[in-house]
């Protein structure tokens, strides 16, 4: 066995003695999973100190022993799992230090209206410890959701910046895809109106009738303004410059649990409720009166992450103010400098207007997008953003961005 299992009085710990969570441990460490469960046990400690590896099947087990605990109305500690590798196909991904979930961004299409051979029209999927939230859905949104193997039923909520055919055509037939699908989940779309009056309209010309609840929630405002709220994730809106009512989103993770040092739950014999006292900063007070710190017994959590995304837009002054400080900025870059009259006139950007809205905010990276077919080739829009912010990169479809 490459694991050992201590059933103590309130808890069980799982220890993996070996450096790789992957294929080879993963299977028999779920059914271990499933038995422990079985017999009634709520919560479970894995503790991953030794792993510096795990591939898609070793999260795959760390999510059933979260949803098991959960299932069960218990807790589920993640314990160690320093700079681990999670391979999904040809991508690697690094999973943050901590055992922390993930946070990315998949590509699903980077083209402005007039979509080419390889560039499809805008959709984005950020999964934020697996939860996938799509942002805008135009046209083959869906197809290319099948293509990079992005989970249709995780996503409960979408956002459509502006209601111009690039970025929300792709909505109907992933509508009816889903009812296909036999979808119950009921689904969030946030967009400005009159989406709610548009989608309504094409259910009945189509004579579509959903099996789920689809909640359209309008977004409006003329400042940033916080469209949903979870356990872990937070989501703004705020205006964009276009010519008609368009929004970016702003998402900004949660400060996330701190994380525990296994050889001091067994020092002071913590039990599941003092663990989780500790994991949310609060010092233990035990009934003897006396009181272990946090610090004493966690790590610090990293640093939250945070993606925002601005398209459709032009320059103007407050852009920066909405997305400061992001770690990673998603801003149109339509056109070259040598368009700055056409990108003006349609209130687009250019890749230098993107470069200035992300050195003004001081993002961390910067990630171009929505090009216009006239470029074959995006390293020009790069090349003149990079002048101005050097950490840019042009977005290219099924590519995936780690954030923070």
């Amino acid at each position: 066995m490459d694991f050992n299992i201590d059933n103590k009085k309130q808890c069980t710990v799982i220890s993996i003695e070996t450096e790789k969570l992957d294929t080879h441990i993963a299977p028999s460490l779920k059914s271990e999973l499933v038995l422990i469960s079985g017999k009634g046990e709520r919560n479970i400690i894995l503790d991953l100190k030794k792993c510096q590896y795990c591939d898609s099947s070793g999260l795959s087990a760390i999510l059933v022993a979260n949803r098991l605990c959960k299932n069960a109305g218990g807790t589920f500690v993640l314990c160690g799992l320093n700079e681990a590798v999670e391979r999904r196909g040809r991508e690697t991904h690094l999973l943050r230090r901590g055992g922390s979930m993930a946070f990315r961004l998949t590509i699903l299409g980077t083209s402005s209206a007039l979509p080419t051979s390889d560039r499809y029209p805008t959709a984005h999927v950020l999964n934020v410890h697996e939860r996938l939230f799509l942002i805008d859905c135009g046209e083959g949104t869906q197809m290319q959701m099948r293509r990079y193997r992005i989970r249709f039923g995780r996503i409960n909520h979408i956002f459509i910046s502006h209601l111009h055919g690039d970025h929300f055509f792709g909505i109907y037939p992933l509508l009816s895809t889903y009812n296909l699908m036999g979808r119950k989940i009921p689904l969030n779309l946030y967009a400005p109106a009159p989406a709610e009056e548009l989608i309504t309209r094409h259910l009945a010309d189509f004579d579509i009738t959903l099996g789920f609840d689809l909640a359209v929630h309008t977004v409006t405002g003329r400042t940033l303004k916080k469209v949903l709220d979870d356990k872990r994730v937070e989501v703004f809106s705020f205006p964009l410059k276009h010519r008609i009512p368009t929004y970016g989103y702003l998402f900004r993770e949660k400060m996330p649990d701190r994380n525990m040092i296994k050889e001091k739950i067994t020092e002071y014999g913590l039990s599941i409720e003092e663990i989780a006292t500790a994991r949310r900063g609060g010092d233990i007070t035990r009934e003897n009166g006396e009181i272990i710190p946090c610090a004493g017994v966690t790590l610090e959590p990293r640093r939250p992450a945070s993606y925002a995304f601005c398209s459709d837009t032009g320059w103007f002054k407050k852009l920066p103010s909405y997305v400061k400080g992001v770690d990673l900025l998603y801003h149109e870059a339509t056109f070259g400098a040598d368009n700055n009259e056409l990108a003006v006139k349609t209130r687009h950007s250019t890749a230098s207007h993107a470069a200035k809205v992300a050195l003004e905010a001081g993002a961390g990276r910067l990630l171009l997008g929505h090009f216009s077919a006239r470029y074959r080739s995006t390293a020009l829009l790069e090349d003149e953003a990079r002048t101005i912010f050097p950490d840019t990169e042009a977005a290219r479809e099924g590519n995936t961005y780690e954030i923070g």
